[in-house]
Order: structure tokens, then C-alpha cells, then sequence
């Protein structure tokens, strides 16, 4: 059998993702049936930085393959021609020269997986707003692109099922929505978190999950700042982000919590972030961006029984209660008492959040559904005919794409 080449691509920004994302992925490609030989490609977009091999160097296969790409359509197209996947597997796509590449290559689409992340909703699913003809114009085309580009994608993951529908009631052709869960480094904890008294020592409360404006960070400091008490911890990662919105919320929340207001402002290692998770009680979500934001933060402390605050109108907020979750809703804290935003999990509630993340979003279930996906896809790769790929198109979509590039 001729070898199947899985390409993964990634922005090369997001290695503080990468870390828990991209060795599950080789983990299920290295799983699939043992008569199929297949080689992975780490290929790399935005900005190569030098100790991206360190930072796979005991989490990666050793035979993975990592190249790095310009973020422009005509290098894509270089790279994925120089290197052609049976498969090509697209964590997040903020950049619309991604999808400009399915015109020039069009036989890619039906072999590929795009995992869409919160941004990308916002990016494919906001209103065109008129800021000028010549943008106007090219998010009108890529829009065009995308409604014919969407719905032939081989499949398209969403971390949340509500999320996809919100994608497919913007392109309503896309049937090829599926639930794919990217899983943690470990299921958790090996049995149900006893109840614990949070009060019984300083409260520590996790605030976002980056600097990003629609974490909505001065309205989460405005609601809990008569919740701040002696020792209490506000932890606020904002080092993931706008440097200029993350020295502003680092400002307001020294002015308005004081010396309990704890800034994030710089990347730290995975292992270091995990373990200051482990020791936080509380965490809320305020994302005014109705798709999930932030969830492996989320997972990590749900079957550990923290208290988890998130916006009612989430699309997380209807899944996780669904799965007989117990969550609170920001929009309680500002009317809250120190009494019940203090008051930890019963045994009960605690139990049943770690029996509904086993169930639903487990590493295990998460492995599952990606080994199900990637063997329907690669089965489906391996009986097309092969095609000759000379990596030309007709002139006039050539010509469509480079105009558009001008316009941007």
C-alpha cells in the first residue's frame, strides 16, 4: 500500500496551543489501522521560530516532517503542491488567502478537515460592514469563495455543535459539520473531586483567557470588585493578545483590585500555566463573542470541581448544561453575595461535572471521534482515482485571486 501523507496546519503563533494539540493529532494518526503507513507534516504559517523542534522535541514522532510557510496564497500553494497531503488537517483560519488557495487547488478540498475556532466564526460569520470599496469588495469575494469553498470541505470540525450551526446558518450548505473535541493532556482526575470548602483558604480566581477585548475585562472588574477581599487572587491572563489592550486591563485592575489584581502579561511554560490552574478555585468567562473562547481553560477545571461563571448566551453555556453540567452565569456576579460566589461545589454537582466531561469530552471520546474522521476520509482518499497535479488553473482565476490580493 503507497504511503498517506497527513498534513497539519498551523499557525506557528499559536505554539502555547500547539503544545496539547498537535501530539494528540500525531497520537491518532500514529493509532489508525496498522496496514496503513502513513507519514505526518507539521507545516507552519505566520513567522518561523527557531525552538519549534525544541518544543515538539518529546511530543512529537521523531520522523514528523516541520516546514515552515509565509502566510501568502502563492506560497501555500508552492508548499502543498511540493508536498501534496492525502489528507490536510487545518487548525484555525484566520487568513482568507487560505481559502483563496481551494481555487487553485480545488481536489484538496474534499480531503481536508478544518477545526474552526471562535475567531474563525467571527471572521466568516460577522455582517460585511462598509469600510471602504476596495475591502468591501474583497470580503464580498471571499464570501462568494467561502459559500463555494464551505460546503465540499471534507469535513469540518466544531468544538461546540452549536458553533457549527451558527456557521451553517451563514452558509446553509454546509452539511458536513461534525463535533471534534480537542482533548487535554489527561482525562482529568482519576475519580470524582470531593467537596472543599473554598472559603477555607484565599480564593483564587481565574479571569479570561486572554487579551482580547471580547473577554470583556473591565466589565468582569466592575461586577466583582465588591467580591475583592484580603488575599483573594484575580488572576487575568492577558499575555495571548493586543499588548495595548493588555497594559490597559493591567492598569484598570491594579486601580480598581489592588494588590489582589494579578496580570498574566507574558507567555509561561505549559506545565507552569496547568499548575497554576490546578490551584485556581474560581473561573469566569465573560466573552461578549457568543462562541466558546477559552476552552481548555474550561475543560481543565470542569472535572475538578472548580465553580465556573460563564455568559448565559454562550453556546457553551446550552451544551454543558445539556450534559447535566452546574455552572453560574456572569450576568449573577454583580448582584452576588461574598456568601454564595465563596460557596464551593456540593459532592454532588462536583460529581456530576466530572461524570458529564468523562462522558462527553474525555481524551478517550475525543480519540475516538478523530480516529473515526480522519479513517472515513482517508478511505474515502484512497479510492479516488490519483490525479496528475501540475499545479496550474485557468488564467482567469489566477487572475481573480491576484486581484484580490491587490485589493486587501
Amino acid at each position: 500500500m503507497p504511503q498517506t501523507r497527513i498534513v497539519s496546519l498551523f499557525p506557528a503563533l499559536g505554539n502555547h496551543h500547539a503544545k496539547l494539540i498537535l501530539p494528540f493529532v500525531d497520537e491518532v494518526i500514529r493509532s489508525l489501522d496498522g496496514s496503513r503507513d502513513s507519514t505526518h507534516v507539521l507545516m507552519l504559517y505566520d513567522k518561523a521560530e527557531d525552538n519549534w523542534k525544541n518544543v515538539f522535541r518529546d511530543s512529537l514522532s521523531a520522523d514528523v516532517a516541520i516546514e515552515f510557510v509565509p502566510k501568502d496564497i502563492w506560497a501555500l500553494e508552492q508548499a502543498l503542491l511540493r508536498v501534496p497531503p492525502d489528507l490536510l488537517i487545518v487548525h484555525s483560519a484566520f487568513f482568507p488567502d487560505l481559502w483563496r488557495v481551494f481555487l487553485l487547488l480545488p481536489h484538496l478540498r474534499e480531503r481536508t478537515i478544518w477545526m474552526i475556532w471562535g475567531g474563525d466564526l467571527g471572521d466568516f460569520t460577522n455582517k460585511i460592514t462598509f469600510v471602504g470599496v476596495r475591502t468591501w469588495l474583497t470580503q464580498v469575494l471571499d464570501r462568494a469563495i467561502c459559500r463555494r469553498v464551505f460546503p465540499r470541505l471534507g469535513q469540518i470540525g466544531a468544538l461546540v455543535p452549536e458553533d457549527g450551526r451558527t456557521l451553517q446558518r451563514v452558509y446553509p450548505k454546509c452539511q458536513n459539520v461534525t463535533r471534534l473535541v480537542y482533548p487535554l493532556m489527561d482525562d482529568g482526575i482519576a475519580e470524582a473531586p470531593k467537596s472543599a470548602r473554598i472559603d477555607a483558604k484565599p480564593l483564587r480566581v481565574l479571569c479570561g483567557n486572554s487579551a482580547f477585548a471580547n473577554n470583556n475585562h473591565a466589565e468582569i472588574i466592575a461586577w466583582v470588585e465588591h467580591l475583592n477581599r484580603p488575599g483573594v487572587e484575580w488572576i487575568f491572563p492577558l499575555s495571548y493578545g493586543p499588548r495595548s489592550v493588555s497594559e490597559e486591563i493591567a492598569a484598570l485592575g491594579q486601580a480598581r483590585l489592588g494588590d489582589n489584581f494579578r496580570p498574566l502579561l507574558e507567555l509561561i511554560p505549559l506545565a507552569q500555566y496547568q499548575q497554576l490552574l490546578d490551584g485556581c478555585d474560581v473561573l469566569i468567562f465573560n466573552h461578549t463573542q457568543r462562541n466558546q473562547q477559552g476552552l481548555g481553560n474550561l475543560y481543565h477545571l470542569l472535572p475538578r470541581g472548580r465553580k465556573i461563571f460563564i455568559r448565559g448566551d454562550n453556546t457553551l453555556t446550552a451544551e454543558l448544561k445539556s450534559w447535566g453540567c452546574h455552572i453560574w452565569d456572569t450576568l449573577q456576579l454583580e448582584q452576588m453575595t461574598w456568601e454564595r460566589f465563596s460557596a464551593p461545589l456540593t459532592k454532588a454537582e462536583a460529581t456530576a461535572n466530572w461524570a458529564a466531561y468523562q462522558k462527553h469530552a474525555s481524551r478517550s471520546v475525543a480519540r475516538q471521534l478523530w480516529r473515526d474522521t480522519l479513517s472515513k476520509l482517508l478511505d474515502r482518499s484512497a479510492q479516488r482515482q490519483p490525479t496528475e497535479i501540475t499545479g496550474s488553473c485557468t488564467q482567469l482565476t489566477r487572475h481573480l485571486v491576484s486581484l484580490m490580493r491587490r485589493t486587501t
